[in-house]
């Protein structure tokens, strides 16, 4: 079966290993020069930073580019094709750098690294198969092997070049025994150590061209699709569970979309190495056919559902630039899942899925190279919805994070900030203290440490919503800092009817105890339903929900039925609170 992919593999530098060694460690050498010329001498020549950017990410990315297809494809076609990739990629990454002042905040931010490896990576299957004779550029069937062998290669160049350092390391410290350095005094000269990487690298590279006949990925890829059933298993028990446990551990938290999306993902590469490259390489076991046929229609709703939890995500907060970069990724799994379940059910199933991943991985480039566009800024977008959600009121003073418009979103967020900041604004009133405190800070501690001193338990009562109408929140209840912190983060939140996500009851909720409780009720940070019961001079109480509580996965609404009368509770017994599914009492602790 597996034949094919090593026939597949024969190149123009077939029965001349020696010539291929030679040109990939000149390659690698003078790779690992440029890299060191760039990193360690143009600093102290230039201090232009966003040059330094731009030349690093052009000789790194041209050079890698050239490395992995030298062997497959002949120098010149290989060293154009890096080019063609290396060069718009390292000029989107410089004009992405003006979105900050700083490079070096500019690529903190870590996402638009992420975009620009996407960027340089994924095509490099299409430049292989577009510029080998006889083949095409989407060709299912040439992207899978090429993709599969030039991912093989770096894992046995990699492995070398890390035996290579410890055979050196271990040589160096056995000759010091004896009093000879000579290792080390060549290692510490500076280009000597960027020079070998690149050449070691550069012949692992060779060496792995040359073993291509004897380095099968049929071992590989048989263990990896024994993974796709349990992994079918794990999607079908999730979803059914889902509508019986609820939502409330999904929906409003961006973690379990993220294990959404990595769980569709991994799916997509299991059904890919089943399908293989061809019917040829398909797999003979009509179990792991099922399975994949199968998983092909499960995938969209994994996707499906990371959309709408990271949707609630943002309808609660807004934009950030990890909640846009969420929603991309959600986007990209979801059109994969139903490209795969609109092929599963034709009789050509799996020739569809193989040209709809060729495709979709092309969507993928394009994004990546959107990313690093004004199109899609994620910086940009984020301080404008920031900046909507408070000038419309859905954000509150507390809850805007000021710091983050000032220090991590670049130009952006200081624009952003700026607007903010003007007399004019109709809300500068408001913004005044946390302006203030935000001037006075000289790192991200001082300010939250301000924020949580400005937080004060005077604040809190003026933020919380007492019932019944006409009731006080006793000042000594939010004595306690984590208590406090707590309260004020819920009453940050909003509930999909604009309120805010806490509330608090007073009453005579014990037929057992003199004296008025108090219960507070709040979203906590996975958009579930905390409570907290205290009596009036406040000694904690403890709480317990009654079963059945099918409405738990509805803290949002049940703070909405409260705030809109729907909802009472009964005094002087108990159960406290009765919600027609449940009830919440109040216990001695």
């Amino acid at each position: 079966m597996f034949r094919v992919l090593s026939d597949f593999s024969s190149t123009p530098y077939h029965g001349r290993s020696g010539l291929l060694r030679a040109l990939l460690v000149g390659i690698g050498a003078i790779a690992g020069l440029c890299l060191w010329l760039l990193v360690d001498i143009l600093p102290d020549i230039s201090d232009n930073a966003r040059l330094a950017l731009a030349l690093t990410g052009f000789a790194g990315s041209f050079f890698a580019i050239s490395l992995v297809t030298v062997g497959p494809l002949l120098l010149r076609a290989a060293l154009t094709g890096a080019l063609a990739v290396a060069l718009p990629a390292a000029g989107l990454l410089f004009w992405a750098s003006f979105r900050h002042d700083g490079v070096g905040d500019f690529l903190r931010t870590g996402h638009v690294v992420v975009a620009f490896l996407a960027l340089v990576a994924l095509p490099v299957p299409f430049l292989i198969a577009g510029l080998r004779p006889g083949e095409g550029w989407l060709s299912s069937r040439a992207l899978f092997l090429h993709g599969l062998r030039t991912l093989m290669r770096l894992l046995v160049a990699l492995v070398f070049s890390g035996l290579f350092w410890l055979v050196v390391l271990l040589s160096d410290a056995v000759l010091k025994v004896v009093g000879i350095g000579a290792i080390g005094w060549l290692l510490g000269l500076d280009p000597v150590p960027w020079l070998i990487c690149g050449a070691v690298l550069g012949l692992g590279l060779a060496l792995g061209h040359e073993m291509r006949h004897r380095l099968s990925p049929e071992l590989f890829l048989r263990l990896f699709r024994l993974l796709l059933p349990p992994v079918l298993a794990v999607s079908a028990v999730f979803l059914l569970a889902v509508p019986l446990r609820g939502l409330s551990n999904l929906f409003g938290a961006l973690s379990p979309a993220l294990l959404l999306m990595s769980l569709a993902g991994l799916a997509v590469a299991l059904i890919a190495a089943v399908l293989g490259a061809s019917d040829l390489e398909t797999a003979g076991s009509r179990t792991l056919l099922t399975s994949a046929r199968l998983m092909a229609l499960v995938s969209p709703f994994l996707g499906a559902l990371a959309v709408v939890a990271v949707g609630q995500r943002v309808g609660q907060y807004g934009w950030s630039p990890v909640r846009l970069t969420a929603a991309v990724l959600a986007g990209l799994v979801l059109a994969w899942g139903l490209a795969q379940a609109l092929a599963a059910p034709r009789a050509d199933w799996k020739a569809r899925i193989r040209r709809a991943n060729a495709t979709l991985t092309l969507a993928g480039i394009a994004l990546a190279a959107l990313w690093l566009t004004p199109l899609l800024d994620a910086e940009r977008i984020a301080a404008r919805s920031q900046l909507a959600r408070f000038e419309s009121g859905r954000t509150a003073p507390e809850a805007l994070d000021l710091w983050t418009l000032a220090h991590d979103w670049g130009r952006a967020g200081e624009a952003a900030l700026a607007r903010l900041s003007d007399p004019a604004h109709p809300r500068a009133e408001e913004l005044a203290g946390p302006l203030a405190r935000l001037a006075a800070a000289r790192n991200r501690w001082e300010w939250l440490r301000g924020e949580e001193t400005a937080t004060s338990a005077a604040r809190l009562l003026e933020m919380v919503p007492v019932f019944p109408p006409g009731a006080s929140l006793p000042e000594v209840l939010l004595a306690d800092r984590f208590v406090r912190t707590q309260i004020a983060e819920a009453c940050a939140r909003s509930t999909p009817a604009g309120n805010s996500g806490c509330l608090a009851w007073i009453g005579d909720f014990s037929a057992s105890r003199r004296g008025q409780e108090v219960l507070l009720l709040f979203l906590d940070h996975g958009g579930d339903l905390g409570i907290r019961g205290y009596t009036a001079d406040n000694v904690p109480l403890s709480t317990r929900i009654v079963v059945p509580w099918t409405g738990r996965g509805k803290a949002a609404e049940i703070i909405d039925r409260i705030r809109s009368g729907a909802v009472r509770p009964e005094e002087v017994g108990e159960p406290v609170l009765l919600m027609g599914e449940g009830a919440i009492r109040l216990l001695e602790d």
